[in-house]
């Protein structure tokens, strides 16, 4: 009798590195949809966040704006700016609003009680107050805008928040005011 020769079972080379080749490219599929499903999650979050605060903050605006009578504008800085008369359980009070900038930031803060009440705006331009009459149309002051805008008979108030790689968050509402919806045909 001859030499026997075993059958030897396993993989060569070749086929090792072709399985290692699948597992990888699978792999790195795996891998990048988990990412963009992470990034994902991570844009939809901020947003979220972005968006509940903004609406706190406009909350407290417009729960204040409502109860005005009258509004207090500050001169020269009506877009960014609105104060209100406030009468609540028989006592007068004032309040005032405005957009500060803070380094790169803007903030809107209520000044008599030295609140922050949201931050990170960013309403590039846009005016955070405009004056409405009372069909919903803008008032434009031409001559004596502390009297013109006096007139509005609603605010609207726009908050912008700039989200990285998203739209941005925008929340932003109208107040009817309660001096000129209450009899005053001015």
């Amino acid at each position: 009798m001859g030499p026997r020769h075993r059958q030897e079972s396993g993989a060569t080379l070749v086929e090792l590195l072709v399985v290692m080749l699948i597992f990888g490219v699978v792999g790195s599929v795996v891998l990048s949809s988990t990412i963009a499903g992470l990034q994902n999650a991570a844009a939809t979050n901020a947003r979220i966040d972005a968006l509940q605060e903004l609406e706190l903050a406009m909350q407290r605006v417009t729960r204040d704006l409502r109860a005005a009578d009258p509004l207090e504008l500050v001169t020269d800085e009506y877009e960014t700016a609105l104060g209100a008369s406030i009468l609540r359980d028989g006592e007068r009070s004032s309040v005032r609003f405005r957009l500060i900038d803070v380094g790169d930031v803007q903030q809107m803060v209520r000044e008599d009680t030295s609140q922050t009440l949201v931050t990170n705006l960013d309403n590039a331009g846009d005016p955070v107050f405009e004056y409405l009459d009372r069909f919903g149309e803008e008032i434009s002051c031409t001559t004596d805008c502390d009297t013109e805008l006096l007139k509005a008979a609603q605010v609207q108030v726009r908050f912008v928040r700039v989200i990285q790689d998203s739209t941005p968050a925008i929340v932003e509402t109208r107040v009817g005011i309660r001096n000129l919806r209450h009899g005053s045909d001015s």
